[in-house]
């Protein structure tokens, strides 16, 4: 292995996933770490426009970083096992937990744990050249991400990723769907409803009668309390007037009423109005039997902006790059006026 793709690149490589052109790494034995950063991989990725410049590489050797398309962290120590996936023969790159832990600092929780929703999730966001989300199998799990950082204490912000990692959800499949989650899941002192045990998308095995009436034997709803039989479906306006989509989110909810579950109906609208929320999520709380705080939940609205807003990490893939990018611009403006002094 000649070179080690690592940090922001790592992190937008395996965003990217799913896409025409971008190979699915597989994991390998190896815990060392290259001394060069030489690859015709490295060339091929830049040279395609879907990640930002520089491309940042791990080595195990001090380089000056002189080149404009490569950026040098260097690391002596390997790397905890499990942290080394392989793209060719030449290239290398971190696992999809360690690439969440290195990129952690750059992101707010909410966004974080957003993220790590997307890497456990069946979908990847959409980039500048491709409209709507790219379906794609999970890259990991909230388990295997709270091990590896459990694994990597020594490493900077793993103890942060352990943290994030406990309110994150397997199955997602749109970022609608991993917001709606955590906005009610989440705790209080994190913008939350504090809602929690929920699960994403998993599979139930409906009633007789319901399976008559929809003529399918499970369903998997969108959010799930399992144990209180209290689900919520969330209707995107992306199919807002199809006429089949609306008979088939009916015949949804009709089967899971007859299998014994109680249905909340969560819209795109209701989601962008922190009034309409707390009522979805006073009701959902009233099925649940819990109840909410009376005083306004603390950090709510940080939390809607990191979750809904536009251009942020967790729906544009772009935003944490330009972030990065900006800091890479400060620190070598930094170093050049050092050098000028």
């Amino acid at each position: 292995m000649k070179c080690l793709v690592s940090h922001i690149t790592a992190f937008e490589y395996w965003r990217l996933v799913g896409l025409p052109g971008i190979v699915r790494p597989l994991p390998t034995n190896s815990q060392a770490i290259p001394s060069s950063m030489e690859s015709g991989e490295i060339e091929r990725l830049a040279s395609m426009g879907l990640l930002s410049l520089p491309l940042h590489v791990a080595t195990s050797r001090k380089k000056k970083n002189e080149s404009q398309t490569c950026f040098c962290h260097y690391r002596p120590e390997p790397y905890p096992r499990g942290s080394i996936y392989r793209i060719d023969a030449e290239t290398g790159i971190v696992s999809p937990e360690l690439a969440l832990l290195q990129v952690s600092g750059e992101l707010s929780f909410g966004e974080l744990v957003g993220v790590m929703c997307e890497f456990s999730g069946y979908y990847s966001p959409s980039c500048r050249e491709f409209h709507g989300m790219i379906g794609r199998e999970p890259l990991t799990s909230a388990f295997r991400i709270a091990t590896y950082a459990e694994r990597a204490k020594g490493l900077h912000d793993a103890c942060r990723t352990r943290s994030a990692a406990k309110y994150a959800l397997d199955r997602a499949r749109s970022p609608m769907e991993v917001a709606a989650a955590l906005l009610l899941s989440l705790p209080y002192a994190r913008g939350g409803y504090a809602l929690s045990g929920m699960e994403l998308n998993n599979r139930i095995k409906l009633s007789v009668s319901a399976r008559k009436n929809s003529r399918v034997a499970f369903l998997e709803p969108d959010i799930l309390w399992p144990s209180a039989r209290v689900c919520i479906e969330y209707d995107s306006a992306e199919f807002h007037g199809d006429e089949y989509r609306i008979a088939n989110d009916a015949r949804r909810k009709n089967a899971l009423a007859l299998s014994g579950y109680d249905v909340v109906t969560l819209t795109k609208e209701q989601m962008a109005s922190a009034f309409e929320m707390d009522k979805i999520a006073h009701c959902a709380a009233r099925h649940l039997g819990a109840r909410l705080r009376a005083e306004r939940i603390r950090g709510q609205k940080g939390l809607r902006h990191e979750l809904l807003a536009r251009g942020s990490a967790l729906k544009d893939e772009r935003a944490l790059s330009d972030r990065a990018g900006q800091r890479f611009e400060d620190y070598s403006k930094s170093v050049f006026w050092r050098q000028r002094k």
